[in-house]
């Protein structure tokens, strides 16, 4: 190894103008030239494998910083699916619940008219039987009023296919309103009013003809 050459001392410059010493460059030998070649080589050898070594480092270091990204990214996408795949799922469940919901009370809506339906035929079929009733029981009050005592029957013979009006009363245009009875094509006891009479007293006990050609026997 040569030592390496000896520098002079900087000075003021006052002082360098007025003595600057002078050494002596000692000459390079080829053995320590070649020496010094040899050790820069190496040096250079060695800063070279270095910066080769740092950059392995480096590439290895962004290659496992991309892996670790990239595996990041996968789990989060994964995620993300998982994520979707669960929101679909509940918006199916959602849905079919709500469906479920909407069948039910439309169920309920049909069952609850078919109820209020039979109510009311229920309601207007006992209402009917009701009167029904009440026309029977008017109609045998009529009856019973209209059934002679007897002694009246004995006394009173109603002519053969002849209906006979009880209750009766002259109106002003000549007709008779009252309740017939024995007629075919009334009911006994129904309240008729006939057309105006051309034949026959008004009075009881008599028969009398109508314009249409009806007779009719006044109780």
């Amino acid at each position: 190894m040569v030592a390496p050459p000896k520098v002079a001392p900087k000075l003021p410059p006052n002082e360098a103008k007025l003595s600057i010493p002078k050494f002596n460059k000692p000459k390079p030998s080829l053995t320590s030239s070649w020496n010094v070649g040899k050790v820069e080589n190496v040096r250079e050898k060695k800063s070279f494998e270095k910066t080769d070594n740092l950059k392995m480092e480096r590439k290895n270091q962004e290659e496992k910083k991309k892996k670790k990204q990239n595996e990041v990214k996968k789990m989060m996408s994964i995620e993300k699916e998982k994520n979707k795949k669960m929101d679909e799922s509940k918006k199916m469940k959602m849905e079919d619940t709500k469906k479920k919901k909407l069948e039910e009370a439309k169920k309920m809506k049909v069952e609850e008219a078919r109820k209020k339906k039979m109510e009311d035929t229920m309601k207007k079929k006992m209402e009917d039987m009701k009167k029904k009733k009440m026309e029977k029981k008017k109609n045998n009050a009529a009856l019973s009023s209209f059934t002679p005592s007897p002694k009246s029957a004995k006394n009173r013979a109603l002519p053969r296919g002849v209906p006979a009006l009880r209750n009766w009363r002259k109106n002003r245009d000549g007709s008779v309103t009252g309740l017939i009875c024995g007629s075919l094509s009334y009911d006994d006891g129904e309240k008729i009013t006939t057309s105006t009479i051309l034949s026959g007293v008004i009075q009881s006990k008599n028969v009398i003809r109508t314009e249409s050609g009806s007779k009719y026997y006044l109780e």
